[in-house]
């Protein structure tokens, strides 16, 4: 998607590389659908599909939108389900491939 190969994430490191890019965004929507779920006692597969939309205002197109699925491996803890895998699977990007680079800048702001 950004031309890079892929990278293995902390979670952690993830939350900082969205901390860095959502924010400069005007608006995003982020919708996951068509959940398959594979469960034993203690862990759990999910499939789902994902689109994310993102909006800011530009002259060169106001919305850039990425699709494509995720799979995430889950386990169970004493405080609930907790995901310990999260894997997203690129599909395509419509759009101004711009937006991104300009939401960065905001995001110093």
């Amino acid at each position: 998607m950004n031309g890079q190969p892929p990278a293995l994430l902390s979670a952690n490191e993830i939350i900082d590389s969205w901390r860095n890019v959502l924010p400069g965004f005007d608006s995003t929507h982020h919708q996951l659908g068509n959940m398959l779920v594979r469960a034993n006692q203690s862990d759990a597969s999910l499939f789902c599909y994902g689109t994310a939309t993102h909006y800011l205002e530009h002259e060169g197109g106001n919305v850039w939108t990425v699709v494509g699925s995720y799979d995430f491996d889950l386990k169970e803890t004493n405080g609930g389900w907790r995901i310990i895998k999260m894997k997203f699977n690129y599909k395509y990007q419509d759009g101004n491939a711009e937006l991104p680079g300009l939401a960065i800048e905001n995001a110093k702001k």
